[in-house]
């Protein structure tokens, strides 16, 4: 992944009609749930989340794009 590529994944998608006023409690992004984690934000570190599951199951996938690292999970 190139910066260029980081830099519009880290963007929040919500435009004018989709929030009409104020900041928009979750940021979305291309594809991603999240594209600010607070819990990373805090400790100065940029990270990407999706989400899914059934009713038998959560998972989600974490991307920290300069760290090069990712990390799925399953419960």
């Amino acid at each position: 992944m190139n910066a260029a590529m980081i830099g519009e994944f880290s963007k929040t998608q919500q435009g004018p009609e989709t929030l009409p006023d104020g900041e928009p409690l979750f940021k979305a992004g291309l594809g991603w749930d999240f594209v600010q984690v607070h819990q990373f934000m805090k400790q100065g570190v940029t990270a990407l989340a999706k989400s899914g599951g059934t009713l038998q199951y959560n998972s989600g996938l974490y991307v920290l794009p300069k760290e090069h690292i990712s990390v799925a999970d399953i419960f």
